[in-house]
Formats: structure tokens, C-alpha cells, sequence
């Protein structure tokens, strides 16, 4: 199967009754996320793809918008350059989407900051500052009525798009309470308000510029301990989001943690979804969930992780709740898979889908248990060797490279583990790939489906996760004889991985880092292996 030789799925689901969940939105599987709207939206998303989103029930997709280029910067037209071919392509993208019964959700963290140099023109304008990057303050009437008069602009532009979601206190620096509290706020006009306030006061001037037949969602992410008092300044017609699983508390291996994004294997709704979904429906809102239904930072470079049972509980506890809309992934998680196809049961009254096989059942149920052992923690799922799996090389000494932030994870096994002792954490990968494998066993003999190759493929990168803990424990030891055992296995398991990736393009492929690893990289791997077993 050739790199981004990509075959989706379109199984014959039957929806029939009430419809219960509104929008079921997810993010393209191999969507550009800044320069969507550089190019015409066939460069990325295939029409197969859509047939099979439409097939799985998923009638909205999303990927970020940046007022300033999409419509005139009022301030400084020179940033906005190309605005009206961007404007075009995203029109003709929601007329596309269109005739798969699919709308278009543009994700904004508005307004963008400017440097300090912009507000030598317009003094007025400047808000809380974080070096060269300070904030359009949105206590000023004008920054709010740029932000309406351009998204009354956007709406006419695309009649058809679908609506936008938000996140008001993002790793971006937007309005002034986007990066600080009232105690430490270097806007005067704000630093007399409440975060609520100013937050509700920015969603009003966002749902003004809106028209009425387009959702605007307000996510809670980054409100922390202001969460309540945002919710209460909501304006009418806004839907609050919150992640289901922030803040569930975990007991991995006798650690005790929490989540804070991203999990499969610990599900939710937590303590603080639950309060935020309780306290805006209590005040007219509808509520959305997000949720990870395919993949997770726990497994990203798997499209599709096997373990329907954990994501079908996770759903039917939000439903549970009151819960109407759902954003089904962030950028990771995207895949047209089974995995949709078992969330689509929740959607009407009366869903039927293809039915699994005793052993299927069987096997995700024991991949289920396995990935509740898999040792949780932000840090884990960012820096740990599970993501690029058996693409990692094996070092015979220490390079004294540091673990990046999921791309390189080199042989940091301190950063690796964070709160997590050695021999707990490779323990946690033994008990993963102990189960895994009995759920493997149950579909020998089965038909070489997608599940049964993503299967595969989510043993391969737990296996490799747990020999190369294993092999950096030995090199600490000074046991050389092990380390040449263990890059005999993760040659295996390599070897393995480059089988499974010609029979499916998706894996290892991940929309925000786009193909994590290749089939060069897995066989750079298996010389890599084949160097130290003659030289150790």
C-alpha cells in the first residue's frame, strides 16, 4: 500500500427513529490545519473520505480559521493578503461538504495578538501584553465590533458553513484574560472585570456577528477555576463544551494521577464536566461533549484503537448526562474507522450496524482491559515511546537527548516514566502486552479486517514500548547480553509493523504531524536492530 494510499470504510449502518445527538463533528483525518484555506480543499480531503463520514453517521467537520485571513484586517489590510482567495476556498469547501449532508465548523482564537509595534498606531486598542505579543483588548467596543462585522462577513461569504467553536483561553494569546487572572492582568480596563465578563462579553460579540441557524460553542478549556462564572455570562444561543475526562482520577499501577486530556483508557465524564454540562443546561444551554473515540496521544500513530467496549461506556455515560452534541476528536483522531461505527449507535433512537464476531467481541474486550493498564499521564502520552512505537532507533549509549514533545522520544526513559517508577512503568507495559496478546489470539483464524490489523498494529507499538524500556533498563546495568536480546525482539516487531503498514497507509500516519513515522523509518529501524545484535 503506497503513503497516503488511504481506504476508508462505508458500512451499512441503518438510523431509524429520533435523532438524539446533534452534531457529531470530527476533525479530517488528513486535514492541513493553518493553510487549509491556501488550497482547494480536494488537496486534502478525498471524496472517498467523506462518503465514508456520511456512511458513519458524522455530519460536521472542523479545522481552524483566522479572522485576519479569511476576511480584511480593518487595521492592517497588508495581513490579510490572499484574504479573498482563502474566502473562496472556504465557500466552495462548505458547498462540497454539502452534498455529503456534512457542515463545516471553523475553530477560532479570536482576537489574534498583535506585536508591540501594531499599537503605535492605534494606543487605544492595546491590552495585557506577554512580551512582543500583546492582546487586541476586547473591553474596547471597536476590537468587538471587528470581531462580529467579521463574522457577519464570513457567514455571507459561506452561507453554507455550519457554525464555530471556541477556545477563549487557548495556548494562543487572545483577549486579555486569555493568559491571566484579574491579580496579574496588565490591562487596566479589564483588570476592573471579571474573567467572566470579559469572556461572556467576547462570545457575545462572536454570536452577534453569527447568524442565528449557526451553532457557536463556547469550549471550557483553559477556564479552570473561572469555569463557573464563564458559564454563568454565557450568551443566550451559545452551547457549552467541555472535555469529558478532565480531571477523572487514575490509579495506574498505584500511581495516582488525573486526566487532564486525551484518554481512551481512563474514560469520564469527570467531576467537572458533569458540574459545567449540569450548570448550563440548568440555564437554557445545550452541552457538547469532546471526546478521543479513535486514537489518543496513548496510541496516536493507530488510527483506529480496537477497544469499543471502553468507547461505547464512554459515550453512553455522556448521553446519560443530557449531553446533545459531540466533537469526536482533535486534530488526532480522525480516522473513518469501526470505531465511528460504534459510536454511531448512540445517534437515533434505533441504529443498526454490522455485526461483530464472537471472537472480535471477545478480543476488544481484552484490549479494553489492556489499555486501562497503560500508565497515564500527560507527560507519558506527550514524551513516551509509544507514539512513534518501532520507528525509535535503539541507542547503545546515552545520547543525552532530551524527549521532545511527541515527535522524537530518543532514549529519555526519566522523561518517558515522569511520575512513574522504572519498574512500575515497564510493568504497565508487560500487563498491556500480556493481555493484548490473548485478545490476539482470539482473532486467529479471523478475516484479515481493519480491525484485525489495527489490532496488529496497536500490539506492535506497546511491544516495542515495553523492549525498549527494557533495553535502556539493561543499558543502565550494563547487561549487554539482554540489550542484544532486545533488539532482536524489536526487530521482530519492526519487521511486524512494516507487514501491517502495506496492507493499511493509515497507520503511523497522525493529521498534525502528518506521517509520525514511514516505511523507511521502520526499516531504518530494523538495520538499526540488525547493527547491535552483531556489534553488542
Amino acid at each position: 500500500m503506497p503513503a497516503f494510499g488511504f481506504k476508508f470504510i462505508k458500512p451499512d449502518i441503518k438510523f431509524e427513529g429520533k435523532e438524539l445527538v446533534g452534531t457529531r463533528m470530527i476533525y479530517l483525518f488528513s486535514g492541513l490545519y493553518q493553510t487549509a484555506f491556501d488550497v482547494p480543499s480536494e488537496t486534502y480531503c478525498s471524496d472517498e473520505m467523506l462518503e465514508s463520514y456520511k456512511a458513519l453517521g458524522v455530519n460536521a467537520v472542523w479545522t481552524q480559521g483566522i479572522l485576519y485571513l479569511l476576511t480584511e484586517f480593518p487595521f492592517d489590510p497588508s495581513l490579510s493578503a490572499g484574504w479573498e482567495k482563502r474566502q473562496k476556498n472556504l465557500r466552495d469547501f462548505t458547498e462540497r461538504l454539502d452534498r455529503y449532508g456534512i457542515k463545516l465548523i471553523l475553530y477560532l482564537n479570536e482576537p489574534r495578538c498583535m506585536p508591540e509595534s501594531f499599537f503605535e498606531k492605534y494606543p487605544d486598542l492595546k491590552g495585557d501584553g506577554e512580551g512582543d505579543k500583546v492582546s487586541m483588548c476586547t473591553s474596547v467596543p471597536r476590537v468587538r465590533e471587528y470581531i462580529t462585522a467579521s463574522l457577519k462577513s464570513l457567514c455571507a461569504a459561506a452561507p453554507l458553513l455550519g457554525g464555530f467553536f471556541t477556545i477563549t483561553r487557548s495556548e494562543n494569546k487572545t483577549n486579555c484574560y486569555s493568559h491571566t487572572r484579574p491579580q496579574s492582568c496588565g490591562c487596566p480596563r479589564c483588570k476592573k472585570r471579571g474573567v467572566g465578563e470579559v469572556i461572556g462579553e467576547l462570545l457575545g460579540a462572536m454570536r452577534d456577528g453569527i447568524d442565528p441557524d449557526k451553532k457557536l460553542i463556547a469550549w471550557s478549556w483553559g477556564w479552570n477555576e473561572f469555569n463557573l462564572d464563564v458559564i454563568r455570562h454565557l450568551p443566550e444561543n451559545v452551547i457549552l463544551q467541555s472535555q469529558s475526562e478532565l480531571n477523572v482520577p487514575t490509579n495506574v499501577g498505584g500511581v495516582k494521577n488525573e486526566v487532564h486530556d486525551y484518554s481512551m483508557g481512563q474514560i469520564g465524564p469527570g467531576e467537572r464536566a458533569m458540574e459545567e454540562w449540569a450548570l448550563a443546561q440548568s440555564l437554557g444551554h445545550e452541552t457538547m461533549a469532546k471526546v478521543q473515540v479513535n486514537t489518543s496521544w496513548e496510541g496516536s500513530t493507530v488510527p483506529a484503537i480496537p477497544v469499543f467496549p471502553l468507547v461505547e461506556e464512554h459515550i453512553r455515560r455522556i448521553r446519560e448526562k443530557g449531553v446533545k452534541h459531540f466533537q469526536l476528536s482533535w486534530t488526532l483522531g480522525g480516522y473513518p474507522s469501526a470505531n465511528l461505527m460504534h459510536v454511531a449507535k448512540f445517534y437515533n433512537e434505533k441504529v443498526t450496524i454490522p455485526e461483530e464476531s464472537e471472537a472480535e467481541k471477545r478480543a476488544c474486550a481484552l484490549f479494553s482491559e489492556a489499555f486501562k493498564e497503560f500508565p497515564f499521564d500527560i507527560h507519558v502520552l506527550y514524551k513516551g515511546p509509544h507514539n512513534g512505537g518501532p520507528s525509535n532507533p535503539l541507542y547503545a549509549e546515552p545520547t543525552g537527548y532530551k524527549a521532545t514533545m511527541t515527535c522524537y522520544a530518543y532514549d529519555d526513559l526519566t522523561a518517558w516514566r515522569d511520575k512513574y517508577p522504572e519498574d512500575v512503568f515497564e510493568n504497565q507495559f508487560a500487563k498491556m502486552c500480556a493481555l493484548w496478546e490473548k485478545g490476539l489470539c482470539e482473532l486467529e483464524g479471523e478475516p484479515e479486517t481493519e480491525t484485525v490489523i489495527m489490532a496488529r498494529a496497536g500490539y506492535c507499538i506497546y511491544r516495542s514500548s515495553l523492549d525498549q524500556v527494557r533495553f535502556y533498563r539493561a543499558r543502565e546495568r550494563g547487561d549487554r547480553a539482554a540489550m542484544k536480546a532486545l533488539a532482536a525482539s524489536e526487530e521482530k516487531t519492526a519487521r511486524d509493523m512494516l507487514a501491517l503498514m502495506d496492507k493499511n497507509a493509515a497507520i503511523g500516519f497522525e493529521a498534525a504531524n502528518h506521517y509520525y513515522f514511514s516505511k523507511r523509518m521502520i526499516t531504518e529501524k530494523i538495520l538499526n536492530c540488525t547493527y547491535l545484535q552483531k556489534t553488542l
